[in-house]
């Protein structure tokens, strides 16, 4: 088990690693998750995926209100002693195999939509990457991380994979706990190169 003192001097370790390969290094910063909210085609893939959800949330309603209205026709039967043993079981067995064929549509839809929106996101953050590549090599020494999670997106060629894993650790636990200058903040200058296009 990792103690806070073990912690404590890993982080330092990484601080201390870092410090040799960042100098004259900066780091700037970008929210990709505010990117995605903001460029046109996060808006337009917000706008299709919202859509094709109401459709099949459209569809799946029908489907629900079927089955319910099959459910109280056969708790009405069953009060009135309508039917008999055998139509009473294939009733309830008929209202099971429409139960799992609403689960499956269900199922089907969440995983078209999980699909779709992985498909979107995975061109605009593409595209993005192309986007702060240009950046990243127009503003020279520069590393970019993500400004939640400190995850590496683009770093200078003088930087070796390990230098740049330190500097992330590093800029990983400033961020929960210091306060970055807008300065250090590219996601306006990624949004608005994002939507000039290329």
């Amino acid at each position: 088990m990792l103690t806070a003192a073990a912690l404590f001097l890993g982080l330092g370790q990484a601080s201390a690693m870092a410090q040799a390969p960042s100098q004259g290094v900066k780091v700037a910063y970008v929210d990709l998750q505010r990117m995605l909210d903001e460029v046109e085609d996060g808006k337009r893939a917000k706008f299709k995926l919202k859509k094709m959800f109401e459709e099949r949330q459209e569809k799946l309603n029908v489907l629900q209100h079927e089955l319910q209205r099959f459910k109280d026709i056969i708790e009405l039967s069953v009060k009135q002693r309508r039917w008999d043993e055998e139509t009473l079981r294939r009733k309830k067995a008929k209202y099971e195999e429409m139960h799992r064929e609403l689960l499956a549509q269900y199922n089907t839809m969440q995983r078209e939509l999980e699909e779709a929106e992985a498909k979107e996101t995975k061109k605009i953050f593409d595209k993005a990457q192309k986007v702060l590549d240009t950046i990243g090599r127009e503003h020279g020494d520069v590393l970019i991380l993500g400004q939640s999670d400190a995850t590496p997106y683009w770093a200078p060629r003088l930087l070796t994979k390990a230098d740049v894993l330190a500097v992330a650790l590093t800029e990983s636990f400033k961020l929960s706990h210091l306060w970055m200058p807008d300065t250090l903040r590219i996601t306006d200058e990624l949004i608005k190169r994002y939507n000039a296009g290329p």
